[in-house]
């Protein structure tokens, strides 16, 4: 489990949004419980824990990649993964119906995907621009980008959450149904700019911090 932010303050009577993510690298299929343990100042409840239960399903990688890959990797079908403390030296391509799944890893040039099933990079580096078109899930989580973002067309799911982004990020043309567009906990060197999302992009309370302008929907997240 992991929480955009670990810490913030609740007035009395009140409430606060807290994302959480969940990372099923390594999990087997089925159901699995955990807890989310909050300490308070409350001295009649000084710890609350949160009940969560994650279903994991049969998908699984079909290839993974460990330590250093010294060339360009496109991936052309299935869900490759990226494990902890992997490194690609050159860039990354994921193809039309294929997916990329990366936690603690480093991508040393661009990552593109076009019409990719998904994209998720957790607690990872890209030196380069990250590029999304027409995927159906784009998720960055607690990564560095050394580069433009840019996630358009994304049909299923967008959240960008406490990234550090070297460079401008726009989201334009994400229809996601009932499934809110994140974008929220971000330092971005550079300007954010959301047009044409369907939901607006929110910030569930945790605020961008942006050197650049804002514009369109992201103008107030």
């Amino acid at each position: 489990l992991s929480v955009a932010e670990d810490e913030g303050t609740t007035p009395a009577g009140g409430s606060s949004a807290v994302t959480v993510l969940v990372d099923s690298t390594g999990l087997a299929p089925g159901a699995h419980e955990a807890h989310l343990c909050l300490t308070t100042n409350d001295p009649d409840r000084p710890s609350v824990e949160v009940p969560v239960t994650v279903t994991v399903t049969e998908q699984t990688c079909d290839r993974t990649i460990a330590g250093r890959y010294n060339r360009a990797l496109t991936v052309s079908s299935g869900l490759t993964c990226l494990a902890h403390a992997s490194t690609v030296a050159g860039p990354v391509t994921v193809r039309a119906g294929a997916g990329l799944h990366a936690t603690g890893a480093s991508v040393g040039g661009p990552l593109r995907a076009d019409g990719a099933a998904r994209v998720e990079l957790y607690t990872s580096e890209v030196i380069g621009p990250v590029t999304a078109g027409g995927a159906a899930t784009v998720v960055l989580f607690g990564s560095e980008v050394a580069g433009p973002v840019s996630v358009g067309g994304t049909t299923a799911r967008v959240a960008l959450i406490d990234n550090h982004v070297a460079g401008p990020v726009s989201l334009d043309g994400n229809v996601t149904g009932e499934t809110p567009i994140v974008v929220a906990g971000n330092t971005i060197v550079g300007a954010l700019k959301c047009s044409g999302n369907a939901p607006p992009p929110v910030n569930n309370g945790q605020p961008n911090t942006v050197s650049g302008p804002r514009s369109g929907q992201c103008l107030d997240i």
